[in-house]
C-alpha cells in the first residue's frame, strides 16, 4: 500500500505536484515537489484574480446603488459616492489583484 505523504505548502505562483513515491522506514508514501508557474501560468492566475476581485467591487457597488437616487439626502449619498468612487478606484491600486484595501462603508 502507498500512503499519502506530506505535500509542501505552494507560495503564490507554485503549484503541488505528485513526484512519485518514496519508501520510508518501510513503508512507501506518495512524495510531493513545488513546481513554479511558467509566465503563461502566472499570467492566468492573475487575470483570474482580479476577475475575481472586480466582481467583489461589482457587488459591493451594487449594494450601494440605492445610495444615489435623487430622493436620498445627501447625508447619506456623499459618503456613499465617495466609498463609491473610492471602490471603482481598486484596480488602480498598487498591490492589485493579489493586495487589495477594501474602502469602509459609508
Amino acid at each position: 500500500a502507498v500512503l499519502e505523504g506530506p505535500q509542501p505548502t505552494a507560495g503564490r505562483y507554485q503549484i503541488v505536484a505528485r513526484d512519485g513515491v518514496t519508501n520510508v522506514d518501510g513503508q512507501w508514501f506518495t512524495f510531493y515537489k513545488l513546481v513554479d508557474l511558467d509566465a503563461e501560468g502566472i499570467a492566468n492566475l492573475d487575470a483570474q484574480q482580479a476577475k475575481n476581485i472586480r466582481q467583489q467591487r461589482d457587488e459591493k457597488l451594487k449594494a450601494l446603488d440605492w445610495t444615489q437616487g435623487k430622493d436620498i439626502p445627501d447625508a447619506v449619498s456623499g459618503p456613499a459616492a465617495v466609498t463609491r468612487q473610492a471602490l471603482r478606484d481598486v484596480p488602480a491600486q498598487a498591490g492589485f489583484p493579489w493586495d487589495v484595501t477594501w474602502p469602509d462603508a459609508p
